[in-house]
């Protein structure tokens, strides 16, 4: 069984990683919520945000590095063979409602170019999910950790079922995969300032 103590050490071996753990119904959990936590409850909503950074705040103008893409809504919104044909197999299979996943791909280094996480993370939006899905646009989203329930009000405290394979990805082969080419850095925009805490549209994923 994958833990959420032995996942965190495999996506942030070297830095802190920036938790969330409440028990409310995310739709609509105060933003408080979302602050930053030491120890989650498997028993509540958990998360981990994708990047890491100088603080305890996911702040975009303190970014370090993103560890790894995390695509959402895979068996509902977004169908398994596009993310299959475009990455390969995920590190990670996370069902987070009944029959909805997020698959994760777990960097082989972290990515420390804003200009470049940035463009890959917009990149892989418009190829599986035609730009749809701004929760997934953000190197400062939250998305949910092994163990841990859904209290959305339609899921019930559904409890995450995950399948680990471990494997690494090469940020590269992801970025060659969606076509990115040229100075991601002479592309990329400003880098304006995150809210300090998620929401469940912006920066947060179900």
């Amino acid at each position: 069984m994958v833990t959420n103590k032995s996942f965190l050490k495999a996506l942030f071996p070297d830095c802190q990683p920036i938790l969330a753990s409440f028990p409310e119904d995310p739709t609509d959990a105060p933003r408080a919520a979302w602050r930053q936590v030491e120890i989650v409850n498997p028993q509540h909503n958990t998360y981990f945000c994708v990047s890491s950074f100088t603080g305890t705040r996911r702040r975009k103008s303190e970014f370090v590095a993103l560890h790894c893409l995390v695509v959402d809504d895979v068996g509902t919104k977004v169908d398994a063979t596009t993310p299959l044909r475009l990455f390969g197999s995920a590190t990670w299979e996370l069902e987070t409602s009944p029959g909805n996943f997020q698959w994760g791909y777990l960097f082989d280094e972290p990515l420390e170019s804003y200009a470049r996480a940035e463009r890959l993370i917009n990149a892989t939006v418009d190829a599986v999910a035609g730009g749809e899905d701004p929760g997934m646009k953000a190197v400062t989203r939250y998305v949910r950790l092994p163990e841990g329930r859904n209290w959305k009000a339609k899921h019930e405290g559904f409890r995450h079922k995950m399948k680990w394979r471990g494997v690494r990805v090469p940020v590269e082969a992801l970025e060659a995969a969606l076509g990115l080419e040229g100075d991601a850095e002479e592309q990329a925009s400003e880098h304006p300032e995150a809210l300090d805490f998620g929401s469940d549209v912006v920066g947060c994923s179900s």
